[in-house]
């Protein structure tokens, strides 16, 4: 058991008859009068210094007869009767995927249907499922929805739960709790398009249906909210690193200057754009690191003639009166770890001959 259990259940005094858990919710059923609950949770407040509890109970004026858990209220009656149904935090906001919304009609029909699926399955008869579809009907009116629509969509949800309720009492011997679901087509062939708008996605369901009647149009839109609000700027910055200059992109990577665990090659462009008719000196090296983090450090050894490397040397012989290098760097592969990053690079190394590089800086190849 975990230490909430131990809290609740591991007391010589009155204990719950009946105790469950959801991550940090509790629900218990206790039959052993007020006073004696309210001792019992002074008591389980006290067993660990970092785990405290707050208690809603239905004795009390602001819950009379009724406790609510998670998305359900449960009434208690006088004779030891309960039924539950829906609820909703009157604090919560009253939003839901707005009717007039550029989303697919079968996504909206989706979401409400099931709404009320979950209304109804939490509803314990008749009379608390007609309160609790009526909060449903009412969060949907509110976001645009019309009613008759909603009506209709009720009703469907109606005869599919009523179906699984029927299936459950006719397979109640089984060892599952699960609702019945109908196996997958094999069959079925889905298209994955970008969605425009209702009209467009009527004809082209018909279009497909009308070529082959397993094919199913599965529609997304990726110019979503979340992509619009997320970021302060409207436009993505030049740099992903949020830079006003970034050197790395500047110098042929723009917007990939985070790109981590590659290979890549740094060309020279002043010799690059020289009359020789020779190829220009490239470098091939590896990272695990942000690119922009490595190709900085090439740059600083040629500005700062850091001794005993490859720029430095290239600056010293070529380049001996600039004051820092023009490099160009690109990204020859991406890698999944270390030992594929130093065999890419070994690899690049022998194809490439790069005249920057020192062979005894890479992995030997054998029988490659």
């Amino acid at each position: 058991m975990g230490a909430l259990e131990d809290i609740f259940l591991a007391s010589d005094r009155a204990q719950p008859d009946m105790y469950m858990r959801y991550i940090d919710d509790c629900f218990c059923v206790w039959s052993h009068g007020s006073d004696a609950l309210t001792s019992y949770f002074e008591y389980v407040n006290t067993i660990h210094p970092t785990i405290k509890f707050t208690i809603e109970r239905s004795d009390t004026v602001n819950h009379p007869g009724q406790i609510p858990f998670l998305d359900t209220l449960i009434r208690v009656h006088p004779d030891g009767r309960y039924n539950t149904q829906l609820y909703i935090k009157p604090v919560a906001a009253s939003i839901i995927l707005p009717f007039d919304s550029a989303q697919p009609f079968k996504m909206k029909k989706s979401v409400a249907k099931s709404q009320f699926l979950r209304a109804l399955k939490v509803s314990s008869d008749p009379v608390s499922a007609k309160r609790s579809t009526d909060m449903i009907h009412a969060l949907f009116r509110e976001n645009g929805y019309p009613s008759r629509w909603l009506n209709g969509v009720a009703r469907q949800a109606m005869s599919q739960h009523s179906g699984v309720a029927r299936h459950d009492v006719l397979h109640h011997n089984r060892n599952t709790n699960k609702t019945p679901h109908r196996p997958p087509r094999k069959d079925r062939i889905y298209v994955t398009l970008p969605f425009i708008n209702d009209t467009l996605t009527r004809r082209v369901d018909a279009a497909l249906k009308s070529v082959n009647p397993n094919l199913t149009a599965s529609w997304k839109n990726d110019n979503s909210i979340a992509k619009r609000l997320v970021h302060s700027a409207l436009e993505p910055p030049p740099c992903r690193a949020g830079r006003r200059f970034c050197r790395t992109c500047d110098s042929g990577l723009s917007g990939r200057c985070t790109t981590k665990n590659v290979v890549y090659q740094i060309t020279c462009v002043r010799c690059a754009t020289s009359h020789s008719n020779e190829p220009p000196p490239t470098y091939v090296g590896e990272t695990k690191r942000c690119i922009r983090y490595r190709f900085d450090e090439h740059f600083r050894d040629g500005v700062n003639r850091t001794q005993q490397t490859p720029f430095e040397e290239h600056m010293s012989q070529c380049h001996p009166n600039e004051s820092e290098p023009q490099l160009s760097i690109a990204i020859l592969r991406r890698c999944k770890d270390a030992a594929d990053r130093k065999i890419a690079e070994a690899l690049a190394i022998r194809d490439r001959q790069p005249k920057l590089n020192s062979q005894f800086d890479t992995w030997l190849l054998l029988g490659v």
